[in-house]
């Protein structure tokens, strides 16, 4: 992409190269997306995995907490940070402005003297999953994504582009009526983009939350209200409700897991057992999956974390769900 042809298998890979034209944001954003698809370095093999949990490190991958492209301006009010909440491949970049006079609603909720006091010792409140706050949107939809992309992505990337084109579109303009405003009153054109930029984060946010609930069609509830890390003993029983349009007959057993999405897959627990049993008396059959209460608290933070469920159905449609459990010490 960057030097417009191939490069040889044979061929040293240069350390630095010159462009052979000039690239637009639009452009970074692309390659900052990438699992290298369409090269021998894609290992999904057509995404029949996740792209961000294979064996080799990808641009857009597994620990990718969030992604930002800078198109820089001589007046620093008016640079744009592009920026997506979680991973780029199913999160929009989102023009947020340096000279806003506030953080978007939702966005945040600590000090930042604070938060950097507790960058590396945090409060569990300050990681315990809360649909308040817009972070936990994008997470959702990445984690809705994970265990099913190759089914999703492609609709996913249909909304997530087209927004970002919106905001394209309309960078031109509202940008002329900032700068016109600064001419005058520098202080009512920082007000104009912050209420802007708050305008386009709601926008991107609901739209994580739109995905994620066309996606989010597996209901799932853990039949505990915690677990304790330092005694886990036991089972943690899960219940997976059949509905109109899921059969929880037809789970394979053997391809459940369940683990908090911030860990590898391969480290979820798997499911010891399961049994047919109609959980909420609605005269379908549900599934309740047993796994060991060790197995899932191993990896998890104490906080009140989000659990996530994988796994296929027998003819190999795969499926997702979330629910929520406190982990104690």
């Amino acid at each position: 992409m960057i030097l417009g042809r191939e490069i040889g298998e044979d061929e040293e890979i240069p350390f630095a190269v010159k462009a052979q034209r000039k690239f637009g944001p639009e452009d970074v954003m692309e390659i900052l997306r990438t699992h290298y698809e369409g090269t021998p370095d894609d290992l999904t093999n057509g995404y029949e995995v996740s792209p961000h949990f294979v064996a080799n490190r990808k641009i857009c991958t597994s620990t990718t907490q969030e992604s930002a492209v800078v198109q820089f301006r001589e007046n620093p009010v008016f640079t744009v940070y592009w920026r997506t909440s979680g991973r780029p491949c199913v999160n929009p970049y989102v023009p947020w402005y340096l000279g806003i006079l506030s953080v978007p609603d939702g966005y945040g909720w600590l000090d930042p003297i604070v938060a950097m006091d507790t960058h590396f010792s945090a409060h569990p409140d300050d990681v315990s999953y809360n649909a308040s706050r817009a972070w936990w949107a994008f997470m959702d939809l990445q984690n809705i994504a994970d265990p099913q992309y190759g089914e999703v992505v492609d609709e996913i990337q249909k909304h997530v582009f087209a927004l970002e084109k919106e905001f394209f579109n309309k960078q031109s303009e509202i940008e002329a009526t900032a700068y016109a405003l600064y001419t005058q009153d520098p202080q009512k054109a920082r007000e104009f983009l912050t209420e802007y930029t708050h305008e386009v984060a709601k926008k991107a946010w609901d739209l994580a939350v739109e995905l994620y609930e066309k996606f989010a069609t597996v209901d799932m509830h853990i039949l505990a209200h915690e677990i304790s890390k330092s005694s886990p003993e036991g089972m943690l029983s899960v219940a997976i409700l059949s509905t109109e349009n899921f059969d929880a007959r037809e789970i394979d057993l053997l391809s459940v897991t369940l683990g908090p999405a911030y860990q590898n897959p391969s480290r979820w627990a798997p499911a010891v057992q399961g049994a047919l049993q109609d959980v909420n008396r609605d005269g379908k059959a549900d599934m309740v999956v047993k796994f060991k209460a060790e197995d899932v608290a191993g990896y998890a933070t104490v906080c009140y974390l989000d659990l996530w469920l994988s796994g296929k159905t027998l003819d190999g449609n795969a499926f997702v769900a979330k629910d929520l459990i406190n982990i104690v010490e």
